[in-house]
């Protein structure tokens, strides 16, 4: 569901968020928190059919004293009835998860049709969901200088860690992206060091000197620029060239590594 449009919490602060524990299945209880982190291959089981759950506005993922995963979703891209539509979804969820591959099929485009009428017109984009991930607390994590063992990669010295991926969300004006920023909060936004370009750098989801606000290390154009589209547009390329711009595709990768270290109090 969208972001409340308030700040969200500080890294540094311990917060309850979703742990590892609040998904681990317990087969002697009749638990819908669905499956056990150290197996990501996800049995296709009954009982793992609920492993899906709401985040609440300002929830995030952490591994404690380690990582976070924080999602955003613009908040002016409440559906016009949310109670309906989260029922909606509740109602396809289980064949969507399920190993019927015909159901499945016939699930998802019952849930693409919710979204067509739960959503206003032209939202498409706006619904995208963006998500952060970075170290835990940010305040005692440092990087240390290390060899690249890879040969494409791109050796980092003294550069912070987290990543910002956008999807396909729309970033056309300042306001935009100060919502995401606020959201984040301070420590997190100015910590960003790789930044997925929204909409494979079109220039109908971004705007001249947003990147600024942002102001990563790494800038991820994933586009073909010989589609259609013409995607990344020139502008939107113009606008991260002092944000270390890499164009990304089926043909071209983008690698960088990083090595940690905790800071002792």
């Amino acid at each position: 569901m969208p972001s409340d449009g308030g700040e969200g919490s500080d890294p540094d602060v311990p917060f309850p968020g979703i742990t590892p524990d609040d998904l681990e299945w317990r087969p002697d209880e009749k638990s819908t928190r669905g499956f056990l982190l150290e197996d990501l291959e996800v049995p296709a089981t009954p009982e793992n059919h609920d492993f899906a759950r709401d985040f609440k506005a300002g929830d995030r993922f952490v591994l404690p004293g380690a990582w976070e995963f924080l999602p955003y979703n613009d908040p002016k891209s409440a559906p016009k009835s949310p109670d309906s539509f989260k029922r909606s979804v509740v109602s396809v969820r289980q064949e969507l998860l399920g190993q019927d591959e015909d159901k499945r099929e016939t699930a998802l485009k019952k849930l693409k049709a919710i979204y067509r009428h739960g959503f206003p017109a032209g939202l498409q984009n706006d619904l995208s969901l963006s998500l952060y991930t970075g170290p835990v607390p940010l305040s005692r994590w440092k990087l240390e200088g290390g060899s690249v063992v890879d040969s494409n990669a791109t050796p980092i010295s003294d550069a912070p860690a987290p990543i910002l991926y956008t999807g396909d969300g729309n970033f056309s004006t300042k306001t935009h992206c100060l919502r995401l920023t606020k959201y984040l909060g301070e420590k997190r936004s100015e910590a960003i060091a790789t930044f997925q370009v929204p909409h494979h750098g079109s220039r109908y989801n971004w705007k001249k000197g947003n990147a600024l606000l942002v102001s990563p290390q790494f800038s991820v154009f994933s586009s073909d620029p010989a589609r259609r589209h013409g995607h990344p547009h020139a502008e939107v390329m113009r606008d991260f060239l002092l944000f270390g711009s890499k164009q990304v595709d089926k043909h071209n990768d983008f690698k960088w590594m990083a090595h940690f270290c905790i800071q002792k109090e």
